[in-house]
């Protein structure tokens, strides 16, 4: 999967692949390819961030040393996406528009307006186009 230079907007379920242990093994290594082919052009959003620690806290798989160092990196290797009213606001027509939830249409109203070209997430509808410029792929589906 090329992603050509497009923004890609990655959701915490696949960041989640990568950082608990014990899932999925094949799940984890096609997140963790993914995530290095597209380094150079991913996008997160505090939502993202949010979600991945919540998870990564409720399993118990980091200390809060290595929490405060994953929530850093974040920052530090990719632009984050911070929630603002007119993401928000978007995120409501989404909802209407596509019968998304509420939380997936807050990402994908994030990433809207971070111009991302490709969501990479296994709990939306994969294929499904947003507003005719964001893909939603699920990177686990068989292609």
């Amino acid at each position: 999967m090329s992603d050509n230079g497009r923004k890609v907007l990655v959701d915490s379920n696949v960041w989640l692949y990568i950082f608990l242990p014990g899932q999925d093994d094949v799940k984890s290594q096609v997140a963790t390819q993914l995530v290095a082919e597209h380094a150079q052009n991913i996008v997160v959003s505090t939502q993202v961030i949010n979600e991945t620690v919540r998870n990564i806290r409720y399993n118990q798989v980091m200390s809060e040393l290595r929490i405060r160092d994953l929530v850093n990196s974040f920052y530090q290797d990719y632009p984050v996406i911070q929630m603002n009213q007119d993401i928000q606001l978007r995120a409501s027509f989404l909802r209407e528009k596509y019968s998304i939830s509420y939380w997936d249409s807050l990402l994908a109203s994030a990433g809207l307006e971070f111009q991302a070209e490709i969501l990479l997430s296994e709990d939306m509808q994969d294929g499904l186009v947003i507003d005719d410029q964001m893909a939603i792929m699920n990177p686990f589906a068989a292609r």
